[in-house]
């Protein structure tokens, strides 16, 4: 984190809240999103001087943001100015730098006030990863159904997610995202998790694919992705792939690498 993060976090001094930073030219960048591609790799310092655009694209996120989820109230520390119907939106900037002292008291007391009315209660450690993790899948991969039943073990940087005892999925700090284990494919197939890919029904598959052993696959695979493998429509196993799905049917070589078999 950066000095000026740490700063905010120490004022807001809840982990009650839901922090969305606003960046360029991201726009709005969610706390529990920061590590994931793009927001995590990329290192761009913020001036603070917006375009006409820029403004305009923050708004209409930030519209978009309050019209899926339900929040009850808005502390606005980002220095934008912020008229959201149906909202009494607390400015604790006034004018003043996001770091000066008296901006960041404000925003401490604005937390503090917002807990006492709103009855927010510190989450546990758990409770804040699951949803953390939650959120990241959802933006990854529209769904965050296969984490129901599950608990989070082990620390961090690399956390363990089980379910009934047994390991389903790791998290990577470093490649920001799951590792999922064999025990996650029935979970995976079910919810529909993953793009697939569909191997011809009289191969047996051995080693990592290739068009000569694949029936069919999604067109929107991108590179990296976790995807599921399929024969004769049951799940088989887990693969990643090498290539984006656009360039699979000119690929002579290697699609994608195999990651777990049934």
């Amino acid at each position: 984190l950066s000095k000026s993060h740490r700063k905010f976090i120490e004022a807001i001094g809840s982990n009650g809240c839901h922090e969305v930073m606003v960046t360029s030219p991201l726009g709005l960048v969610p706390r529990d999103l920061e590590d994931v591609w793009p927001a995590g790799f990329y290192d761009i310092p913020v001036t603070g001087d917006w375009t006409v655009q820029e403004l305009e694209r923050i708004k209409s996120m930030v519209q978009s943001l309050l019209d899926r989820h339900a929040y009850q109230c808005i502390i606005n520390h980002s220095g934008i100015e912020l008229d959201i119907e149906g909202f009494d939106v607390v400015d604790t900037r006034q004018g003043e730098s996001s770091g000066s002292r008296t901006s960041l008291q404000r925003l401490n007391e604005a937390v503090k006030h917002s807990k006492k009315e709103l009855d927010l209660r510190r989450r546990k450690g758990e409770s804040l990863n699951m949803d953390r993790f939650k959120s990241i899948s959802r933006y990854l991969y529209d769904t965050d159904d296969w984490l129901e039943g599950c608990r989070i073990r082990g620390k961090p940087p690399r956390w363990r997610i089980e379910k009934d005892g047994e390991q389903v999925a790791l998290w990577f700090f470093d490649r920001a995202g799951f590792a999922f284990s064999k025990g996650a494919i029935p979970s995976l197939f079910e919810h529909k998790t993953l793009p697939c890919v569909r191997l011809k029904p009289s191969i047996k598959w051995k080693g990592d694919l290739h068009l000569g052993i694949i029936d069919s696959y999604d067109g929107k695979i991108r590179r990296g992705q976790d995807l599921l493998v399929l024969q004769n429509e049951e799940p088989v196993g887990l693969a990643r792939s090498l290539a984006p799905g656009w360039e699979w049917a000119g690929t002579p070589g290697r699609l994608a690498k195999m990651h777990q078999k049934r």
